[in-house]
């Protein structure tokens, strides 16, 4: 019997495992990954949510592809990943059959909602959009391109051309679609003029008729800036919010206005109405949504309910078809649940974290220590700090932190250097959440400074704009830092810098990094407007200057050693260069398919296998191919969404071996494990991959 019963047992298990297309259960972090990755760890930055026409389940637009959840439970049903580059919108079909997504290069996609298998491509990508937006159905799409013009696509005729709409010459920060797809409203990014820097008029909304291509009406001037539009059902009256505050009703036929909310000191970040028209939702950047009676019986400014749970700036909102959940996401990586009849919590989504900005393996490579900025692809003021498993890939522990002027952080993953603009330097520790170190010699408004540790954390080297290095060391013994009342683990630095390494002030600063024992110090420098670069050795023990790299090349962002020191790897735009440190030998360029951004590069254990991934990725145009409205020429198209590759070439020959994808957008950082069997990949796309390096290395070219 008790046989009887356990196999029974096992068959049941493996029943409640099928999922609906027939495979196994399997863990989330295990679905739709790369060949030679062990595991995803997160899924994504969050772009827009929608619900099905059903109320069943609700779709996530994400960086890396379409998440769909079970929206009774907040459980994960499936990941989409058929885009290349991010997704930015997704939008149901009227009956419910069908769902439509569009991506940051302006490829749609049209899905099956049953299946959740892909029906066609109904648009293809191109390097010209900015921006894009479907209006509600899904039915049609605009994209904003570099060539000063909108593009609406009829998507149920994709065989028809596009509908032209000439625009000014200015970047566009919000855009919305009617539901009708007749009206087109934009609110513009004010700039500069690049030759005389007189400014340029702000169009903080502009409103068009994609039927005619006329402008129904434009408003100007130096108030605040509009970033977030909506519409209502009707498609003759828009939502806009600026960054003041103010949420306001547009009647698109008269371009006269009302504001339903009235100014607040958390500015709205997202707004989105209910679809009985009842209701307002605001998103705020103090994590807080407020719902609000935008009927006239309710006065209109009076707020209904006001949800709080999120600790970060809100980016999207999603009301069901029956107007009784709203969806709220924050840029923290959460999305929470809301009863809108009695402000109740039903469940909370977590993962959808930013850029990944920090890798560091603990010492027996049981845990990955991650630190991600959730609204910026550099070091900002606000960070999430992240332990993971990375047997079952699930967080150990997450802290906030917020730290205005961070540069820089340590190889170890416990220190943050702060940067001041009285040129003081601060060694913030990230686990005592408090400064170790004040070092000084840094010029006052020094904003153009780069910053590097040493592999083992104890130096730290900067340069700015005066062209002059500065390297700190750490002078304290262990008896001094038990005294300190920090670990013993943790360095304390001399206030003074140890050397300094002057340069030519006309020089255009490149990477630096140290070598693996920190006795030498390399930077790259680069005579203006020449290919002329040059290499700089410096000795950190004696203060010595040694002999110097040549490299007939642009300057180079990035510099990396070899784990052995004997090689050092060099990478711009265009090209990865590779050096004998010995004898100063150039050993060969390794030369990706498109220009890049700037680059990532890590060595493998063995110092066999330079690792490199594009931070971006850029495209030329031919002189003359793409004209602008004000009869300029557009050359070349930077996607910063691009680069989520990753390359493997031979270090001694600079051979290509491999080429492996698996991000969507660029990646910021590359570690291994201290068993070299691992290597993670952190991206900007808010994910990080676990590649099994033997794999990897097997693989063939991709």
């Amino acid at each position: 019997m008790t046989k009887k019963i356990g196999a029974f047992s096992i068959v049941t298990l493996l029943i409640a495992g099928i999922l609906s297309n027939g495979s196994l259960a399997q863990d989330y972090t295990q679905w739709q990954l790369p060949e030679g990755a062990k595991m995803r760890l997160g899924k994504g930055g969050t772009n827009d949510i929608t619900f099905s026409r059903d109320s069943t389940q609700f779709a996530v637009a994400t960086i890396i592809g379409i998440w769909i959840y079970n929206a009774h439970t907040g459980k994960e049903l499936a990941l989409l990943t058929r885009h290349e580059q991010e997704v930015k919108a997704v939008e149901f079909s009227t009956d419910g059959h069908t769902f439509t997504t569009v991506d940051a290069g302006g490829e749609t996609r049209l899905w099956d909602a049953t299946t959740r298998k892909p029906i066609s491509i109904l648009t293809e990508p191109t390097d010209l959009v900015d921006k894009v937006t479907l209006s509600s159905d899904g039915t049609k799409l605009v994209t904003a391109n570099k060539d000063d013009t909108f593009r609406l696509w009829h998507l149920a005729n994709t065989d028809q051309e596009p509908i032209l709409i000439n625009d000014t010459e200015q970047s566009v920060l919000a855009m919305a679609l009617s539901p009708d797809g007749k009206i087109l409203a934009t609110s513009k990014i004010p700039h500069h003029n690049s030759i005389s820097q007189t400014p340029v008029e702000n169009f903080r909304l502009q409103v068009w008729d994609t039927t005619t291509q006329e402008m129904l009406f434009s408003l100007s001037g130096d108030t605040a800036q509009i970033h977030t539009l909506a519409f209502l059902t009707d498609s003759r009256t828009l939502m806009s919010s600026d960054i003041d505050g103010k949420t306001q009703l547009w009647d698109v036929d008269t371009g006269t206005s009302r504001p339903i909310i009235t100014e607040n000191e958390d500015h709205v970040r997202a707004l989105e109405l209910s679809p009985d028209g009842k209701y307002l939702a605001t998103g705020h950047s103090d994590g807080n949504v407020q719902l609000w009676n935008i009927t006239t019986e309710a006065q209109q400014t009076v707020s209904h309910q006001v949800f709080k749970g999120h600790r970060h700036p809100i980016s999207t909102l999603a009301f069901s078809p029956d107007s009784k959940t709203l969806l709220t996401a924050s840029e923290s990586g959460t999305i929470r649940a809301w009863d809108t009849a009695t402000g109740n919590q039903r469940f909370t989504i977590t993962g959808h974290i930013g850029p990944m900005l920090h890798l560091t393996f603990s010492e027996k490579d049981s845990a990955l220590m991650s630190i991600n900025s959730p609204n910026s692809v550099r070091l900002g003021s606000r960070f999430q700090h992240r332990q993971w498993d990375v047997r079952t890939g699930k967080p150990l522990f997450t802290h906030f932190f917020e730290l205005i002027g961070a540069e820089e952080l340590s190889p170890d993953d416990k220190t943050v250097l702060v940067d001041y603009l009285d040129g003081t330097l601060n060694l913030w520790d990230i686990y005592t959440q408090r400064t170790r170190s004040t070092l000084k010699g840094n010029l006052k408004d020094d904003l153009n400074v780069l910053f590097v540790f040493s592999l083992d954390g104890k130096m730290l080297a900067g340069v700015g704009k005066d062209r002059v290095i500065r390297v700190w060391k750490n002078k304290q013994s262990t008896w001094q830092r038990f005294f300190s009342g920090l670990p013993l683990g943790r360095s304390l630095f001399g206030s003074n810098p140890q050397f300094t390494f002057k340069g030519r002030k006309t020089d255009w600063l490149g990477g630096m990094a140290f070598s693996p024992d920190g006795k030498i110090l390399a930077h790259a420098r680069t005579l203006p407007s020449t290919i002329n670069t040059t290499i700089h050795l410096y000795s950190t023990e004696t203060g010595e200057t040694l002999p110097t790299f040549k490299a007939f090349t642009d300057r180079i962002s990035t510099l990396v050693f070899s784990p052995d020191g004997k090689t050092l790897a060099g990478g711009n735009r265009e090209a990865i260069y590779l050096w004998d440190t010995s004898t100063g030998a150039q050993l060969g360029v390794c030369t990706p398919e498109r220009l890049s951004v700037s680059m990532t590069l890590v060595f493998s254990p063995d110092s066999k296998i330079l690792v490199s991934a594009a931070r971006g990725t850029a495209v030329k145009f031919p002189m003359g191919t793409v004209k602008t409205a004000g009869s300029g020429w557009v050359t070349e198209a930077t996607n910063v969404r691009g680069g989520g590759s990753i390359q493997l070439w031979n270090a001694r020959t600079a051979g290509l071996l491999s080429t492996h994808i698996g991000h969507t957008d660029r990646v910021q950082t590359l570690i291994f494990s201290k068993d070299a069997k691992t290597l993670a990949s952190g991206s900007a796309d808010g994910t990080i991959l676990l590649w099994d390096w033997e794999t990897l290395k097997k693989t063939g070219n991709k």
